[in-house]
């Protein structure tokens, strides 16, 4: 896969997307992805699950997100960390968790998703 880890964020030609601290947009057309996420949208809260998982609000639509930190120097989480963001930035749907987009920082992909109160999938069907 066809990618560049620079300083102001990450780039997947493939894909034709670019990630960087004013978010998601499009790489040959500019185009915002998934909404215009930038840091000043987020109010971080507690850590949250066993990864880099944390619970915040997302203050453009005083909604509860998860905001996930996924290192894009490991390569098999960036090649998941890719394949999710394929799925959620292309597909609008009432049934899958919402995406709030993408951005930058430090070696890291921040992911805004949809804070689901009953915590993980493999929690809920513990329960089953």
């Amino acid at each position: 896969m066809s990618f560049e880890i620079g300083s102001e964020g990450l780039k997947i030609m493939k894909e034709d997307y670019e990630i960087s601290k004013m978010g998601m947009r499009s790489i040959s057309t500019g185009a915002v992805i998934a909404g215009n996420l930038s840091e000043d949208d987020i109010e971080l809260g507690e850590v949250i699950g066993t990864e880099l998982v944390y619970r915040g609000i997302h203050k453009p639509t005083g909604r509860p997100i998860a905001l996930k930190s996924i290192n894009v120097h490991d390569k098999g989480k960036r090649h998941q960390m890719i394949n999710d963001l394929r799925s959620l930035s292309n597909h609008d749907c009432p049934f899958l968790i919402k995406f709030y987009g993408a951005l930058y920082e430090e070696g890291s992909v921040k992911v805004a998703l949809e804070l689901m109160d009953m915590g993980s999938l493999k929690s809920v069907l513990s329960l089953a």
